[in-house]
């Protein structure tokens, strides 16, 4: 079982659009994905996909309990995705777990759980953008880390002054318990055709040169109105535009080749990670 948490210390970034979109094609290829929606302050993720089978209770008793059995966990419409909604409105988990000795290790214990018992082959978690003990339990549980960021200036300095400062001193606190957190991969979204949009990747790249534990993705995803509009139709985007009829590649392939370049560069996987094709199924297709 992989763990892949987005992570921004920014909102707005598509963090919620990346989880959503790849655990559908992850589900869609086959594999057994759970959702985790770990933003308690804006849950989109809770309400991305229809539900199907509602659990009673959510992120709360996750956290409180260390449970992730069919108490918390809902079904959504797409076959293979199951999902644990945010029911944290209040944020009092924040609290709750500056105050427990455990409580930034209580996501990794109930997913310990679940992956002895083998019931996932991914876990997908969104987080909130920006500094909090629920982003802290999160990232303590990831095997993988993604970090979607805007190409321009300010949003590159704030990505430095904010998600990689809190990577860095999670990953140095995990390795008193001796938990080793993989690198930070980051990738540029709502990217357009503009020079400075690749002068930006140009300077980020070079920034990074010499940097292990960040990594920059060459798969970006262009700006486009189709991410909205199958969020607004409640609809996986690589089945809202499986091809495209422009020079931009289709939502499809972008999601796909972010899933093979993330595994591909993970130095904890012997293979290139390999998406099977995927077909939508009938009445799925735009």
């Amino acid at each position: 079982m992989n763990v892949i948490t987005a992570v921004s210390s920014k909102g707005g970034v598509t963090k919620t659009t990346l989880v959503s979109n790849l655990s559908a094609l992850l589900a869609d290829s086959g594999y057994r994905v759970l959702a985790i929606d770990a933003d308690n302050t804006q849950p989109a993720l809770s309400s991305h996909y229809p539900i199907v089978e509602q659990a009673p209770h959510g992120l709360i008793k996750l956290i409180k309990d260390r449970c992730l059995g069919p108490e918390v966990i809902s079904k959504t419409s797409i076959d293979g995705l199951d999902i644990v909604v945010s029911d944290d409105r209040s944020d009092t988990l924040s609290e709750y777990i500056l105050h427990e000795a455990d409580g930034r290790y209580r996501i990794r214990q109930a997913l310990t759980t679940i992956r002895e018992e083998d019931r996932y082959d991914f876990v997908m978690i969104d987080t909130r953008g920006a500094k909090g003990a629920v982003l802290d339990a999160a990232m303590l549980a990831t095997d993988i880390f993604l970090a979607p960021v805007s190409p321009d200036i300010m949003s590159a300095k704030e990505f430095y002054r904010g998600t990689v400062e809190r990577y860095r001193e999670i990953k140095e606190s995990a390795k008193f318990l001796n938990i080793l957190l993989g690198p930070l991969h980051v990738l540029f979204s709502r990217v357009d055709r503009t020079v400075d949009a690749k002068d930006v990747a140009d300077s980020f790249r070079a920034m990074t040169e010499g940097q292990p534990d960040i990594r920059l993705l060459e798969t970006q995803v262009p700006t486009s109105t189709v991410y909205k509009a199958a969020a607004s139709a409640q609809m996986p985007v690589h089945l809202y535009e499986p091809t495209s009829n422009t020079k931009r590649a289709s939502a499809r392939d972008t999601m796909m080749s972010v899933l093979e370049e993330l595994f591909a560069i993970h130095n904890e996987y012997d293979n290139l990670f390999q998406v099977p094709e995927i077909s939508p199924r009938d009445g799925d297709a735009k």
